[in-house]
């Protein structure tokens, strides 16, 4: 939900937006299935979480620290959010961000990077900092 101005008064009144859906893989299945699919096999099936209609949860080995067992969850809201987090107390600083960063370190780099490309000097640039990065 958002705020709008309805008029010169500056009256603010609610306006019911769309909730975005979570992004469909090539195959129509939920990316983030498939992403985990790929790097927590053994994550199994989501459960439900907090019986929240939509909001799904993943219990999953701590990745930052396996010592810490299963201690660490990734959450889908229903319109998509994603978070993931360790429950114990040296874990708390990491996010959905720093577990990214944990499986797929080129990736993110190369998203950030072609983000707000401009020149083509640019773009070669960066593909020569990634090839150095690959090699």
């Amino acid at each position: 939900m958002s705020i709008q101005n309805t008029s010169q008064n500056s009256v603010l009144t609610p306006v019911q937006t769309s909730v975005s859906t979570p992004i469909k893989a090539k195959d129509g299945q939920n990316w983030l299935d498939q992403w985990l699919m790929n790097y927590f096999p053994e994550a199994g099936e989501a459960e439900q979480w907090l019986s929240t209609p939509g909001a799904r949860i993943w219990k999953i080995d701590c990745p930052w620290n396996p010592a810490h067992g299963q201690k660490a969850s990734i959450v889908q809201l229903a319109n998509g959010a994603i978070s993931a987090q360790c429950f114990s107390a040296s874990c708390h600083h990491h996010n959905w961000h720093s577990l990214r960063d944990l499986k797929e370190p080129i990736g993110r780099i190369r998203c950030a990077m072609f983000k707000n490309l401009g020149q083509t000097r640019n773009l070669y640039l960066v593909k020569v900092l990634l090839h150095s990065i690959q090699y």
